[in-house]
């Protein structure tokens, strides 16, 4: 079984790599520049590779050719997905996506954290890049391009994953246990 999980957990990095690979960087999309930075602010970074972390977005255009999406969590900034739009000829723009995080706030130095586990960022980076990408040709989202990234990103970061279950389980018993006591001290002294 052991060996199983490993051949499918290479097969899934290799397939992740290679489709990661070849995602062509800063692309071309046959619409003129004003339209396509009117059309990317309207666009949100897709919510879903956010998990269930009740995160907002805030679109802001930064003048000719340059829009940020801030992405909130409790009205604080965790990240910024920042596109860079130059012409690509007349009637067809070059877009230019990169990703940076909060350096410091409540969510500490979440851009260390992503330079530390580069999948995660690559997830959200792919996402983001599939959305602008879906809005300037105009199609549906795409989330199936993203998922062997996904589970990429699951593999190389399973030790945090087990790690946060693992706490979660010991702040359940803990609770539980506090709980659990005062009741039985109580039945001790025939309440």
């Amino acid at each position: 079984m052991n060996k199983l999980i490993a051949l499918i957990a290479a097969i899934t990095l290799i397939v992740g790599g290679v489709i990661w690979w070849k995602i062509p960087r800063d692309p071309s999309f046959p619409v003129p520049m004003a339209e396509a930075e009117s059309i990317l602010a309207g666009i949100e970074p897709p919510g879903e590779v956010f998990g269930s972390a009740p995160v907002t977005f805030e679109a802001v255009p930064k003048g000719p050719g340059r829009i940020d999406w801030t992405v909130k969590q409790d009205g604080e900034e965790v990240m910024r997905f920042l596109a860079t739009l130059t012409p690509d000829g007349e009637s067809a723009t070059r877009v230019k996506l990169d990703l940076k995080g909060a350096t410091a706030g409540p969510f500490g130095n979440v851009e260390q954290r992503m330079q530390e586990r580069g999948s995660i960022a690559r997830v959200y980076k792919m996402a983001m890049e599939e959305r602008v990408a879906a809005a300037l040709e105009k199609r549906e989202y795409d989330i199936l391009k993203i998922m062997p990234m996904v589970a990429v990103a699951a593999l190389a970061n399973s030790d945090a994953i087990t790690g946060q279950f693992d706490a979660a389980e010991k702040a359940y018993n803990e609770r539980d246990r506090e709980s659990i006591e005062p009741a039985y001290e109580e039945e001790g002294q025939g309440y």
